[in-house]
């Protein structure tokens, strides 16, 4: 016996539907392929990389970047010159270098993540 048209196009559009979903998740991004970028301060900080601004951040708030794999392959490392300047003008500037599966914690502390 066969289903009513309405029926078959309810099944197909939920089994597609369950496709796209497991192809979406299986295509996150993980934390090791992703250099971010935390604002520990409690002030609004504009970040700037190799003297353009890159992203404004509220305290708190986070910006994350998935850099080519081979960034950080080359000796030495690319120089990448990254700084915050806070409303109050005050100026952090990060150690480098800026490869993915590391974060940076703007505020007085320097916190690099250890790679």
């Amino acid at each position: 016996m066969a289903l009513p048209a309405h029926r078959d196009n309810r099944t197909i559009a939920t089994a597609l539907m369950v496709v796209a979903l497991v192809s979406l998740s299986a295509c996150q991004i993980g934390p090791d392929e992703l250099f971010t970028v935390v604002n520990g301060t409690e002030d609004t900080v504009v970040v700037t990389w190799n003297g353009r601004a890159y992203a404004t951040l509220p305290p708190e708030e986070q910006k994350q970047i998935a850099l080519p794999g081979d960034h950080c392959d080359s000796v030495p490392p690319p120089v990448d010159r990254l700084s915050a300047t806070s409303d109050k003008g005050e100026r952090y500037d990060y150690p480098g270098p800026v490869c993915n599966g590391r974060t940076w914690r703007v505020g007085p502390a320097v916190s690099p993540s250890p790679r």
